[in-house]
């Protein structure tokens, strides 16, 4: 495996985990959001 290679891999785990945190910020978003009304 290149150089190249592996950090195209690691920057795809990194990529996952940055769209998991996403997900839980906007569904606690949208708690809060409930809770205000």
């Amino acid at each position: 495996m290149t150089d190249e290679q592996g950090e195209l891999i690691q920057l795809s785990h990194r990529n996952k985990e940055l769209e998991m945190q996403l997900d839980t910020l906007k569904q606690a978003a949208v708690i809060m959001a409930r809770k205000d009304k």
